[in-house]
């Protein structure tokens, strides 16, 4: 399973690690997979069965 976090939007954190203000970091299997710029990242959400949501879903 893929996960994606990123630093929190406060003043500390930004000061402290101000190298991954703009950074998320994808984790796969408790790992470190990547380290991308967030204006690169797309979220794309998923059904259970593996259909894709429609980006413009209950409008």
């Amino acid at each position: 399973m893929r996960e994606g976090w990123k630093l929190s939007d406060r003043a500390s954190c930004r000061l402290e690690f101000p190298s991954h203000a703009d950074t998320m970091v994808l984790i796969e299997d408790g790992r470190v997979l990547a380290l991308l710029p967030t204006s690169e990242m797309r979220t794309v959400q998923r059904y259970a069965d593996g259909g894709v949501v429609s980006s413009d879903a209950g409008r």
